[in-house]
């Protein structure tokens, strides 16, 4: 089902972090060079007969699955989470096929909200450097306010 070791990295590998802050992930998609990770991380490679990887990525993004992870998580100082904990962990299982879908509607999901992101951050950095041109007087702002007219200034 789910292998977890300090192997070398492969296309379609999740990374999680085990320690510190527990829960961060990584997906594998494209791996130019022989690449491994440190004792902080584990790695999980899935049977690839039973399990889409980039759907169970989308289940470990999951608020549930953080759940999971928190009741699990011990440690007093620097928090962590045992490698026997996520081999044995119950992932919810679909049909391949359902599973590729469930993970091409949530990829297009990620896909637009990054998007969105960039757009937001790009209109947030635009209006900071137009408040920095407004407040340093580089741009001024003018008003052109017409005359009141005869009837408004008789009343």
């Amino acid at each position: 089902m789910i292998y977890c070791g300090k192997d070398g990295l492969k296309e379609n590998d999740i990374i999680i972090s085990k320690d510190g802050t527990i829960g961060r992930l990584g997906f594998i998609n494209y791996l130019p060079r022989k690449s491994t990770i440190n004792s902080t991380m584990m790695l999980i490679r899935l049977n690839s007969e039973s399990f889409f990887p980039k759907y169970v990525y989308h289940y470990f993004e999951s608020e549930y699955f953080q759940k999971i992870v928190d009741m699990k998580m011990s440690g007093s100082s620097v928090p962590h989470i045992f490698q026997r904990d996520m081999v044995n962990l119950n992932t919810p299982l679909f049909s391949l096929p359902e599973q590729h879908r469930i993970s091409e509607i949530l990829t297009t999901a990620d896909t637009y909200i990054e998007k969105e992101q960039t757009y937001l951050n790009k209109l947030q950095q635009i209006k900071k450097g137009l408040m920095q041109d407004l407040l340093t007087g580089k741009v001024r702002v003018t008003t052109t306010l017409s005359p009141p007219k005869p009837a408004e200034a008789a009343t």
